[in-house]
């Protein structure tokens, strides 16, 4: 199904299949779904735990590595208070 239309969009930049998330987002967006600052998401760029591509000027981080990144991360274990 093609979404409608507006006077500035082709119906092909309109269409998008329900269900999917995008593989690839802005820096800003990676941080607010990463949860991490953009500080922090540039080290791990940096560091080769997290992919990006260029496209143009804007960097788009692939979200796929931030998810293998997370899922990476140690278990935090605590202790139960006395």
């Amino acid at each position: 199904m093609i979404a409608q239309a507006t006077a500035n969009q082709s119906p092909i930049a309109t269409k998008k299949p329900s269900g999917l998330r995008p593989r690839l987002m802005p820096i800003d967006d990676a941080c607010a779904y990463s949860g991490f600052g953009r500080t922090k998401l540039y080290e791990e760029l940096g560091n080769g735990n997290i992919i990006a591509c260029k496209h143009g000027r804007r960097t788009l981080i692939n979200l796929d590595s931030i998810d293998r990144f997370i899922e990476s991360l140690p278990t935090a274990t605590f202790k139960a208070p006395k």
